[in-house]
């Protein structure tokens, strides 16, 4: 395992306690749309694939027959089988293939029924959603191992980086500086200063979080050459900076949030 699917594993994975505990929801990708399918609270300790693939039919409007779910690379099949035999239990993430409405299907000789993916083909099989779109055309990145394919999906995840996340790390490193500032410091309440720690806390997962992905993606990436393996080593280099500046001004943070536990009056909180 690599070093950056251990860094995921301890920031995602779940405590070793959860096994065999009561299944309450799931988390369902679908195209980029990110659902939170609760399992039936009247079978949590006994749900099937049946009863999570119903749910999903209900939340998406996908066909119940033509819900589609994948874990780990493997298509989920037995739909008789409880939840834990797949090793699903809370907060597991499952990929969901499948078309809000169902995807008409053409005949029913061999050859007859179209993929979800054969937009366009004759037989028409009904246009994908956005979703469904957007991860086709992922696939079809992923399947690209021309030494142009895979720079291409290194130099996308750094410019979706750089787009999506840096503006948030920079407003992220202003953090400690602006409780400096003397109208933070003297106007602030105990209540003011811990909302604002809360705030500060869950911005920090959730860049930490997203960084980690990010560098996950690059790692995911089987270089064949040279350039490829020098970019991708760029690459790395970038996010982690990114990665290791966030975890710098968490630290500075902390040490702000320490004295304010100690101040009197909770005033002295980032000052």
């Amino acid at each position: 395992m690599s070093w950056f699917s251990q860094q995921w594993n301890k920031l995602t994975g779940q405590p070793d306690e959860e096994v065999g505990m009561p299944i309450k929801r799931v988390e369902v990708i679908w195209g980029r749309e990110r659902l939170m399918i609760p399992v039936d609270e009247q079978l949590p300790n006994q749900a099937t694939l049946r009863n999570l693939k119903e749910s999903i039919s209900h939340f998406t409007s996908i066909p119940y027959e033509q819900v589609k779910l994948i874990m780990g690379g493997l298509v989920l099949k037995d739909e008789r089988a409880p939840l834990s035999a797949f090793g699903i239990r809370t907060g597991s993430r499952l990929q969901l293939i499948g078309t809000s409405g169902g995807v008409p299907i053409q005949g029913d000789r061999p050859g007859a029924k179209q993929s979800v993916f054969d937009e366009g083909s004759s037989g028409g099989a009904g246009k994908m959603s956005k979703g469904e779109e957007l991860a086709r055309r992922k696939k079809e990145r992923e399947e690209d191992v021309s030494e142009q394919g895979l720079l291409t999906r290194i130099n996308e995840t750094v410019t979706d980086v750089r787009k999506d996340l840096l503006p948030e790390v920079l407003e992220f490193e202003q953090s400690p500086k602006e409780a400096h500032s003397p109208a933070m410091a003297t106007t602030s309440s105990p209540a003011e200063l811990a909302s604002r720690q809360e705030a500060l806390t869950k911005q920090h997962k959730k860049l930490s979080e997203l960084l980690l992905r990010a560098l996950l993606a690059l790692d995911g990436v089987n270089v064949n050459s040279e350039e490829t393996r020098k970019r991708r080593k760029e690459a790395v280099k970038e996010v982690q900076g990114y990665l290791d500046r966030v975890d710098a001004t968490w630290s500075q943070l902390k040490e702000q949030f320490s004295s304010a536990s100690k101040s009197p009056n909770g005033k002295a909180a980032l000052a």
